[in-house]
């Protein structure tokens, strides 16, 4: 299933519970075959998707060796041949060869663009064409498992790199083919679903022992409820953005007249973006007729005064690790003192949002405007 189409069926299921949805779109195309984390925004909100903080991404994933596919996972496959068992040893030493920066093709059947064109549109009409090389980060590869011919490990990867490609260098390094059999997206930035599923069970078990004396007949009962039983007592039109964040939505849908299961958890959109939220009401009518900003002094002095965000944090403290002396690191704070002559801001205006680029003296440029709330 596509992501596009995963996203087209949630948004007739909602709409089919009573939800208000417009519009709704995706942030990261998860492979067909793949499952896992997809991050969905409903109405105006999808405008922001670019903008929430996933600088890398991980996933679990396993390699079938001996498996020959066009599209390096099991969709196009070409042929399967018995390949020899690799010792452990080979394993670990490919896997660490693979960290840091490295250069591949990505997959032909990939959304990459050639002339206006998806990749893997041409690639379905046996349109030869070549993809340039491209680089990615590798922050972590380990190995889960290992029972021939199948070969499980985890990765982090920068966004936009691709777990197929580093299951075809694997396989490569082994002297055979291979095509990822299975791949589920765990986490992206610091959104990981598994982890959020878990602590938003664990809060709720803990409230309602904490609220209601434990009744053995009742344990049953401590669930997650359904969206269509969560509601079924209400007519009226109801706003997704009215649930709290980490409400669990459990969903059915239809796809290919099958019957589908998934869970949606709402999540805190003002700290899943990249910047800092700041309130400035006073200026709404600016902002809403798009006029031209300037923020007074005190403002500023208060925005600018702000520490770092940990993301700048870590940047710095990346850098300093390759510096030798106290000098250099005096010359990374400055440097990172200087970008921030400007900052970058999600401003509430009450009725709607804005991101906005503030620099020093006050001077305001909107990088998007006008996001109304849901």
């Amino acid at each position: 299933m596509s992501s596009l189409n995963f996203t087209n069926a949630i948004k007739s299921a909602l709409k089919k519970q009573g939800f208000q949805i417009t519009k709704i779109g995706f942030s990261g195309t998860l492979d067909p075959f793949a499952r896992g984390q997809l991050i969905l925004g409903v109405n105006s909100y999808t405008k922001l998707l670019r903008h929430i903080q996933k600088d890398y991404k991980t996933y679990r994933a396993t390699l079938h060796l001996g498996l020959e596919s066009a599209s390096l996972d099991t969709e196009n496959i070409i042929d399967i041949k018995e390949v020899r068992k690799v010792k452990l040893e080979e394993i670990e030493q490919i896997l660490e060869s693979l960290h840091g920066t490295i250069s591949y093709t990505p997959p032909k059947f990939s959304a990459k663009h050639i002339n206006g064109k998806r990749a893997y549109e041409l690639a379905r009409t046996q349109i030869n064409f070549e993809l340039p090389i491209i680089t990615m980060e590798v922050y972590s590869l380990n190995l889960l498992a290992y029972n021939h011919p199948f070969l499980s490990f985890e990765v982090c990867v920068s966004e936009g790199g691709y777990v197929r490609s580093i299951g075809e260098l694997i396989a490569k390094g082994l002297g055979v083919k291979g095509g990822l059999c299975d791949l589920e997206r765990i986490s992206e930035g610091s959104l990981n679903y598994h982890d959020m599923l878990i602590n938003i069970e664990h809060n709720r078990i803990q409230h309602n022992f904490q609220n209601k004396p434990f009744n053995r007949k009742d344990s049953h009962k401590i669930n997650i409820l359904s969206l269509q039983e969560k509601y079924q007592t209400q007519s009226m039109q109801h706003n997704i953005t009215l649930l709290r964040p980490n409400t669990i939505l459990e969903l059915d849908f239809l796809y290919k007249n099958k019957a589908q299961k998934t869970k949606l958890i709402v999540i805190d959109m003002q700290n899943t973006l990249k910047y800092d939220t700041i309130s400035l009401l006073k200026y709404a009518k600016e902002s809403f007729n798009g006029a031209k900003i300037t923020l007074d002094s005190q403002i500023c002095s208060y925005l600018f005064e702000k520490p770092l965000r940990r993301k700048d944090k870590e940047q710095i403290k990346g850098e300093s690790h390759t510096k030798e002396n106290e000098k250099d690191s005096q010359d990374i704070l400055r440097k990172y003192s200087n970008l921030h002559d400007t900052r970058t801001f999600l401003a509430d205006f009450g009725g709607h949002f804005s991101i906005l680029e503030i620099a020093r003296n006050g001077k305001v440029k909107y990088i998007l405007n006008r996001i109304d709330k849901c």
